[in-house]
C-alpha cells in the first residue's frame, strides 16, 4: 500500500526532472570533455567524495575512470546500523552517446559533459544483531542494491559542477546482505547475525537525485573550498543535503596532465533534512513485520566526514571516516 507521505516524494522527484530537462544553451558533448567525478557523494553519508579528474591539455582523449569503494563499521569497532556497503563508479567517453542520459543545462563557455554508472550495495542493522526476537524502538534489519545513470556538467576549470541521476534497484532480502554478512562474520570470529529473518521485506527502488557544487575559493593548487547541495526523491530516499567541502595539499591544477602527483585531505560537513528513508520505513508496495514509524525518524541528521587521497598517474587510493548523527528517535550517533 502506497503511504500519504510519498506524494511529497514523488512531486520532489518530478520536479527536479522537469528542472533537468530544461537546458539553457547546448552543452559541449565533445569526446574531448574531460570526466570529472561528483564532489560529493549520494548514499547516506557513507561514501566518500570523490576527486576531481584531470583532463589532458590540448583537447585528448579523456580517460576511462573506475573507481571502487569499500566500507564497513568494523573498522570503528561499531557493528551496529551501517554495517557495510561497497560501490563502483565508472566513466566512459563512450557512454556519452547514451540515450537514456538526462539533459543538463551548460555551465557557460568551457564545460564539460560526462557520463556514468553507478553501482550501490548498502546494508543496516540494529544494535543487537545476534537476537532472534523483534528489537523493538531500534533500526530494522534492511539492506538495498541500485544502479544508477548519472549525467555530469562542469564548469570551465572546475569552478562548478551540476548532476542529475536515475536508478533502479531493489531492497529486500534477495540483495544477499544476510549471507554476506554471515559469512564475513565466520570468518572474523564476529557475532552470528541472527535477526535476518525480520528484515524489511523486498521492494523495488525507483529514485531520482541532483545536485549542484560551487567553489567558494582556491588558492594556488594547495587549497579550495564548495558549497554542496543535493536533493533525492523516490522509492528508497526523500531528503535534501546543504554540505560544505574543505580540501588542503597537493591539488594539482584543475586541468593538469594526468600523470600529476595529487596528495591531500579533505573534509566535509553536511546537514540532511529527511522526509523519508525506506532503509527505516520499509518500502512503498509492501508491508514489512517490523519498520520504524514516521514519527520516529530524526528529521535533520548531520554528517561529518574526513579523509586523505593519493593518486599517482592512473592509479589512487583514498580512506575516509564518517560520522553520523542519530537518525531515529531512540537512535545513537555512528561512526
Amino acid at each position: 500500500m502506497l503511504r500519504p507521505s510519498w506524494i511529497a516524494c514523488f512531486v520532489v522527484a518530478a520536479g527536479a526532472l522537469v528542472v533537468a530537462q530544461e537546458p539553457i544553451g547546448e552543452p559541449e558533448t565533445s569526446p574531448s570533455a574531460a570526466p570529472r567525478s561528483s564532489p560529493g557523494e549520494g548514499g547516506p553519508g557513507t561514501e566518500p567524495p570523490e576527486a576531481e579528474e584531470p583532463a589532458e591539455e590540448g583537447g585528448a582523449t579523456p580517460l576511462h575512470v573506475l573507481r571502487y569503494h569499500y566500507a564497513n563499521d568494523t573498522f570503528t569497532s561499531t557493528d551496529y546500523y551501517f554495517t557495510q556497503g561497497m560501490g563502483l563508479h565508472y566513466v566512459s567517453p563512450a557512454l556519452l552517446a547514451s540515450p537514456l542520459a538526462i539533459p543538463l543545462p551548460d555551465l557557460g563557455h568551457g564545460s564539460r559533459r560526462e557520463i556514468s554508472l553507478r553501482w550501490r550495495y548498502e546494508g543496516f542493522t540494529p544494535e543487537e544483531i545476534d537476537r532472534t526476537a523483534i528489537q523493538v524502538g531500534d533500526r530494522p534489519f534492511s539492506s538495498y542494491m541500485t544502479l544508477g545513470h548519472r549525467t555530469q556538467v562542469h564548469a570551465a576549470e572546475g569552478a562548478a559542477s551540476l548532476w542529475v541521476e536515475w536508478g533502479l534497484g531493489y531492497l529486500g532480502p534477495a540483495v544477499g546482505a544476510r549471507e554476506f554478512q554471515s559469512e564475513i562474520h565466520r570468518h572474523t570470529g564476529g557475532k552470528d547475525p541472527l535477526g535476518w529473518r525480520h528484515q524489511i521485506r523486498g521492494d523495488p527502488i525507483v529514485q531520482l537525485e541532483a545536485g549542484y557544487a560551487h567553489r567558494l575559493f582556491r588558492h594556488a593548487s594547495l587549497v579550495d573550498a564548495f558549497a554542496e547541495l543535493e536533493l533525492r526523491g523516490g522509492t528508497l530516499f526523500s531528503d535534501a543535503t546543504l554540505g560544505f567541502r574543505l580540501r588542503f595539499g597537493l591539488l594539482g591544477a584543475p586541468l593538469g596532465p594526468p600523470e600529476e602527483l595529487r596528495l591531500y585531505l579533505w573534509g566535509s560537513l553536511q546537514a540532511r533534512a529527511v522526509g523519508y528513508n525506506a532503509t527505516l520505513e520499509g518500502g512503498v508496495f509492501n508491508d514489512s513485520r517490523y519498520t520504524l514509524a514516521a514519527n520516529d525518524l530524526a528529521r535533520l541528521v548531520a554528517v561529518a566526514k574526513w579523509g586523505a587521497e593519493l593518486e599517482i598517474g592512473p592509479f589512487g587510493l583514498g580512506f575516509s571516516f564518517a560520522f553520523t548523527s542519530r537518525e531515529f528517535r531512540r537512535g545513537r550517533s555512528h561512526a
